[in-house]
């Protein structure tokens, strides 16, 4: 039927790219012995810096960034959310710089 016929065009699509993406990935890998996996460099993927709190939540009443995960970055409930990561307090008392490292952090 069509349906059966339709199911197995996918499923040889999905065989097919699955099986290019490891003829690929051999095909980059050097052939002497058992190489070692190439791993990114260490950070990868991680926000390095974040001077402008684009990544994290604005205090409205300080110069900190909370982490995105706080929703909110005020003293009012931020022990429930996360005390290190959501009460500017705890944040300016780190010393941490958004200069330097991603929320939380003090911007300045």
């Amino acid at each position: 039927s069509m349906r059966r016929l339709g199911e197995q065009l996918r499923a040889d699509e999905v065989s097919f790219w699955g099986n290019l993406l490891v003829a690929s990935a051999c095909a980059k890998q050097p052939h002497s012995g058992a190489a070692a996996p190439v791993l990114p460099p260490e950070g990868f993927g991680k926000i390095a810096a974040d001077p402008q709190c684009l990544f994290g939540v604005l205090a409205s009443d300080s110069p900190v960034c909370c982490a995105a995960t706080c929703g909110a970055c005020r003293e009012r409930g931020c022990v429930a959310r996360g005390p290190d990561a959501c009460c500017p307090s705890r944040i300016i008392a780190t010393g941490k710089t958004c200069m330097r490292t991603a929320a939380p952090c003090r911007l300045g």
